[in-house]
């Protein structure tokens, strides 16, 4: 009688961490896309409404910087909120030249009623960890992240 030798699969290699993180990045960014759709937005109208609420004001290329979008692409944003009301543009008394992008007071009054389903996404989630898990989540994902913008400065230069 012959025996069949079984054929053994080898394990999966462990997800790389940039792998990951775009897991993460992708499944939560999914949530929040789900949970902001009702009031008509995306997630990068929210970034926005976000940065500005915290800025006050931005010029173009901070607000670029902040939303990890080219110039063009910007343009189209702001001119789309623009339209919608919710931001406008300002002249920078620093600058003439300069044109600061600004929230309005129906922009604002989005990101207040907005607010309460974002943090209700976010609370879900920490939830399943302990305070000292999210603490560590915290200072974890600030640390890889500060590396990362630090290699691509020094590689860059």
């Amino acid at each position: 009688m012959e025996s069949k030798a079984r054929m053994v699969k080898p394990a999966a290699p462990r997800p790389t961490l940039g792998k990951r993180l775009n897991m993460a990045n992708r499944a939560v960014r999914a949530l929040l896309e789900d949970r902001i759709a009702v009031h008509g937005i995306n997630l990068t109208t929210w970034v926005t409404l976000s940065a500005l609420v915290h800025a006050g004001s931005l010029l173009h290329r901070e607000l670029a910087h902040v939303l990890g979008i080219e110039g063009p692409t910007l343009v189209r944003k702001i001119h789309a909120l623009e339209h919608a009301g919710l931001v406008a543009r300002a002249d920078d008394p620093k600058d003439k030249r300069a044109t600061r992008i600004v929230l309005t007071k129906s922009g604002a009054a989005l990101y207040r009623k907005v607010r309460p389903d974002v943090e209700a996404v976010d609370a879900s989630i920490l939830a399943l960890l302990s305070r000292t898990e999210r603490a560590e989540l915290h200072r974890l994902l600030a640390l890889v992240t500060e590396h990362a913008v630090s290699a691509r400065t020094s590689s860059k230069a």
